[in-house]
């Protein structure tokens, strides 16, 4: 695959390099967390970011009173509230996760066109 990536690189002009060289390697898990916040949905990535940490100051604060509790009913009471923050924090992880495999596919789909245009420019050079 990568000679195939080369002879792409190589067919493209140089404005065409610099669009391809902009997205150089793929980012780490930090770096994929820092895209989502860029482009139309940063608010949406933000809201989930804002609703994580509140729901686990929640959990925080819901396990400190599980374990203070002194009787059956209040460490149920206590023990319920744990169980829904933990849902909540599930809920945060998919649509950070899916924010993330969005902002990496649409980056795929980039490299794609690029591919597609050298592969053109290619054939219309050879005609």
């Amino acid at each position: 695959m990568n000679d195939i990536d080369e002879k792409n690189r190589k067919a493209l002009n140089k404005e065409d390099q610099k669009i391809l060289d902009q997205f150089g390697a793929e980012p780490g898990p930090i770096g994929m967390v820092l895209d989502t916040f860029k482009g139309n949905q940063w608010w949406f990535t933000l809201g989930i970011w804002i609703f994580g940490f509140a729901v686990f100051a929640l959990l925080i604060v819901f396990g400190f009173n599980y374990f203070a509790a002194e009787d059956l009913k209040t460490s149920m009471a206590w023990g319920i509230g744990i169980l829904l923050s933990g849902m909540g924090m599930v809920i945060v992880k998919v649509g950070a996760w899916q924010q993330m495999q969005t902002q990496t596919l649409m980056r795929e789909i980039k490299r794609l066109e690029l591919r597609w245009l050298a592969s053109m420019m290619q054939k219309d050079q050879n005609s």
